[in-house]
């Protein structure tokens, strides 16, 4: 009888390369976590992590909106912008959480974007890993997949709502072709989701940092 643990001349090993959900009206979808942490350069964000029935992966990050000129010296146009901004960003999540818990009163008032961040983890977690969801999953101009950008529209509702009943339908804002390779950035090195083409496929490393070209920050 052989020894099993010999080594063969040839080390052989198989790696699981990892698949993620490609763009559409997607279900069953699982939010499997939600972290809220700070990126390298020190920006806080909230990432929430789906998968679909066969494990293909997606991920959702919003930053904390942020403004190169502080709030107290804006001028009303940029004041108004800037709260626009966090006003979208507050009833994009909402609706994310609304997916998996309908009846949240969100009786909450965080000091922070990092206190916002962790009081949703805290309410979701354990209420959501199980809980199947449809959503409209589209391309972003990095080219990896994503929720949308908007709040206006509905893109996430359980699935306990009939197809027919669905208010989730495609927009002509929606990308759900994945656009042609980004321009080589030496700064895109630290996006949420790094992304590499390979022939015809995408591949997506988490990187979970913060990028120093994301469109968090308002051009004033």
């Amino acid at each position: 009888m052989s020894n099993l643990y010999h080594f063969d001349d040839v080390l052989k090993t198989n790696l699981d390369k990892p698949t993620f959900i490609k763009a559409g009206i997607v279900e069953p979808l699982f939010l499997k976590n939600v972290v809220s942490d700070t990126g390298k350069n020190g920006s806080n964000f909230i990432a929430f992590y789906f998968e679909d029935e066969h494990g293909n992966k997606m991920s959702h990050t919003e930053f904390e909106p942020s403004s190169l000129i502080p709030m107290n010296e804006m001028d009303i146009k940029q004041r108004e912008e800037f709260l626009g901004k966090v006003e979208n960003q507050k009833e994009r999540i909402k609706q994310i959480i609304k997916a998996y818990l309908p009846n949240e009163k969100f009786n909450y008032k965080p000091d922070s974007f990092k206190e916002y961040a962790e009081i949703i983890v805290r309410i979701l977690k354990g209420k959501c890993e199980d809980v199947p969801v449809r959503a409209k999953i589209v391309y972003n101009d990095k080219g990896f997949t994503t929720l949308p950008k908007y709040s206006k529209y509905k893109f996430i509702e359980p699935t306990s709502i009939s197809k027919e009943s669905s208010r989730i339908s495609p927009l002509s804002i929606d990308v759900f072709t994945r656009p042609e390779k980004p321009a080589p950035n030496v700064h895109s090195k630290d996006n949420v989701l790094e992304v590499e083409f390979e022939k015809n496929e995408v591949k997506q490393t988490e990187l979970i940092e913060n990028t120093e070209d994301k469109k968090e920050d308002l051009p004033f």
